[in-house]
């Protein structure tokens, strides 16, 4: 009897050591970004009404020409036709 208890403690050992030495076991998991966001997004029936200009908040590289942000994108071919034709991004019309 006291020597199944034996089998028993020295099989679990075995199998903790194989649990243990895993590699997969160790490495880092991957974290994920969060989205990025510039501010919290509050809704406000005024906002309809005169919505602020949209800014550039560091997820992509922004586009500006003649100093006025015109969008972003992370694609440089996407950013490229922003910079030919302004007037596909963002425009405040005065």
């Amino acid at each position: 009897m006291k020597l199944a208890w034996l089998f028993a403690v020295v099989l679990a050992l075995i199998g903790l050591g194989a649990v243990a030495a895993d590699p997969a076991a160790a490495r880092t998991r991957h974290k994920t970004k969060p989205p990025c966001a510039d501010r919290a997004v509050n809704f406000s029936w005024w906002r309809i009404l005169d919505a602020p200009a949209p800014r550039p908040n560091g997820c992509a590289p922004p586009v500006f020409v003649d100093g006025e942000f015109i969008g972003q994108d992370p694609d440089s071919r996407v950013r490229f036709q922003l910079m030919r034709d302004p007037d596909t991004g963002y425009k405040q019309h005065n």
